[in-house]
């Protein structure tokens, strides 16, 4: 229920709209305050959404934070989204990005968050990349299905790169 908003706006303008109708018609006590409480109980069902952050949206959060790092072309700032046990990757990480400048790294379109065991997620989107050399100037340009492997941290609870498919 608490993934995406518009099901609760949609449903709270529909019972707006029927509140309105019944007041309208009826215009008694009841039909009244139903439209004080239609709003309110919107509201707080929207207030409720934004402050529960599911693992799907925990995980989302922490492939736009590893892309926007890798932007940053900071292996530091990339590094502290790789699992500490991920020794290949960091290596991968470090050696990229003393060879490359990236100009631009995001997920082009939606980010599919498969959570496949407790404190273990799967991100599959289209990555792209834009960069070039930082010895020769050539040319970068990444854009392909990226499958992101994350684990849940035991210390922070903060989701962790500990594998990839690209």
């Amino acid at each position: 229920m608490f993934e995406y908003a518009l099901p609760i706006w949609v449903g709270g303008t529909l019972a707006g709209l029927l509140a309105v109708m019944a007041a309208l018609s009826r215009r008694t006590p009841a039909s009244i305050a139903t439209l004080v409480a239609v709003p309110a109980v919107t509201l707080a069902l929207a207030y409720v959404e934004r402050r529960v952050v599911t693992p799907r949206e925990q995980v989302e959060a922490a492939v736009e934070a590893a892309l926007a790092a890798v932007e940053t072309n900071d292996p530091s700032a990339v590094l502290r989204h790789v699992g500490p046990n991920a020794a290949d990757i960091r290596d991968e990480v470090v050696r990229f990005l003393r060879t490359a400048r990236v100009e631009r790294c995001h997920a082009a379109g939606s980010i599919d968050v498969r959570l496949s065991g407790e404190g273990q997620a799967v991100a599959s989107f289209e990555g792209l990349l834009n960069g070039y050399t930082s010895d020769g100037g050539a040319r970068l340009a990444y854009f392909d299905r990226v499958d992101l492997e994350f684990e849940q941290s035991a210390v922070d609870a903060s989701w962790n790169i500990v594998g990839y498919t690209a």
